[in-house]
């Protein structure tokens, strides 16, 4: 069984979310222990998106559920951050949409019938 295209638009979309937040890390830096909890948010949220890309891979370390489950927590994430002005409400709605975009890609049937295939 070959990878269906939406398990590549899900890494690709988890990878440029990630890339958003290093960016958004290189932006907020600043050499000052109040700038701490913005950089430590893009951190997180960097990680939790090149977490989700690497799910998506053809070798991924989790199902369906946990993926599912890992994305939504990446979108509350980014929600909270931007309601609490951590990080920029733009940043935080593109962010949301590219997490979106990931829910619904894993949402169709074929991507689904991926995850739970039998792995050696």
């Amino acid at each position: 069984m070959t990878m269906p295209k939406k398990m590549h638009a899900g890494a690709a979309l988890g990878a440029v979310g990630g890339v958003i937040s290093m960016v958004l890390l290189a932006l907020y830096f600043e050499a000052d222990a109040d700038y701490a909890a913005p950089m430590g948010a893009c951190l997180l949220l960097a990680s939790l998106f090149f977490a989700i890309a690497g799910g998506f891979t053809a070798n991924g370390q989790w199902s369906w559920n946990m993926l599912t489950f890992m994305t939504f927590l990446a979108m509350g994430a980014v929600i909270a951050l931007a309601i609490a002005e951590i990080i920029d409400l733009y940043s935080g709605a593109i962010l949301a949409a590219i997490a979106a975009l990931i829910v619904l890609a894993l949402m169709f049937p074929s991507s689904k019938t991926w995850m739970e295939r039998p792995r050696i």
